[in-house]
Order: C-alpha cells, then sequence, then structure tokens
C-alpha cells in the first residue's frame, strides 16, 4: 500500500511539475506556432530572456518559505494547499496550451 509520509514534498513536486508542463508548452506555442503571450510581465520578461529564470527563483523561493514556514508552526500545514492549487493550476494550463496548439 502506497503511504505518504511526507505530503509537503508531493505538493512541491506537482508546483514543479506544473511550472514545467507550462513552460514547455509555452515555449512550443511561441517558437512553433507563431503564437503570444498574453500576460504583459512574462512577455516583458521573455523580451529580455530571463523568464524561466525569474519564474524558477519565483517557485523555488515560494517552496523554501514553506518550508520555514512549516518547520517553525508544524501545525499549519494547512498552507500546503497553496503549492498544490498553484501547481494543479499550472498543469491546466499547461494542458489547455497543447489542446491549443491541436486544434
Amino acid at each position: 500500500m502506497f503511504k505518504i509520509d511526507r505530503i509537503d514534498i508531493l505538493t512541491y513536486y506537482i508546483l514543479i511539475i506544473g511550472l514545467l508542463i507550462d513552460h514547455i508548452s509555452t515555449f512550443i506555442g511561441m517558437n512553433y506556432y507563431g503564437l503570444s503571450e498574453g500576460n504583459i510581465i512574462a512577455k516583458g520578461l521573455m523580451n529580455i530572456g530571463i523568464w524561466s529564470y525569474v519564474d524558477l527563483i519565483i517557485c523555488l523561493t515560494f517552496i523554501k518559505l514553506l518550508q520555514i514556514v512549516i518547520k517553525r508552526y508544524e501545525e499549519i500545514k494547512i498552507i500546503l494547499i497553496l503549492p498544490l492549487l498553484t501547481g494543479i493550476f499550472r498543469i491546466a494550463i499547461g494542458i489547455s496550451n497543447f489542446l491549443m496548439l491541436l486544434i
């Protein structure tokens, strides 16, 4: 039977998988299909070539801050809903991007 002892690690993996799917689908759409990014901030970061780096730094900072908070206050593990929802949202956006490319 599969038992999850560290639910925090699972939520971080979901967040990172969402980040990767979103980036890959956006990269393919922009470079092979001529699509444009709708987010003005992301588009500006893409124009100067630092979008992936900034997104990765934000993601890793988010994870580290959550780890610090959970280590300090173990009773508030409900805060893990934030990376879980963010990861699920980014996975959905990435899948949506892929579906848009197929249509």
